[in-house]
């Protein structure tokens, strides 16, 4: 729907990873199979506990608040960078 088909190399799933967010093990099990510093990651998401999980992770963190999380609660957290739109989320992630 929003075009980034193109920029996605790898989906973990619930049954990829024994620990789930917000622990970082999700995020970290990609970055592995990428063989990508998380350092230079950066995970987009629509609740506290993708942003928690990105954070433990060593990575950036982008909230959208399109879907689960309310955005004053996204804003809220520490070290979030929010956005409202799929336009904004495009402009961050594609310059």
């Amino acid at each position: 729907m929003l075009g980034f088909d193109e920029h996605l190399h790898v989906s973990v799933g619930l049954e990829d990873s024994t620990r789930h967010k917000p622990h970082p093990e999700p995020l970290l099990t990609a970055c592995k199979t990428l063989a990508f510093d998380p350092a230079a990651a950066v995970y987009v998401g629509d609740a506290a506990v993708d942003l928690l999980a990105a954070v433990d992770a060593g990575m950036d963190g982008l909230a959208v608040t399109w879907g689960a999380g309310l955005a004053d609660d996204l804003r809220a957290l520490p070290n979030a960078a929010v956005v409202d739109t799929a336009e904004q989320l495009s402009a961050v992630l594609l310059g």
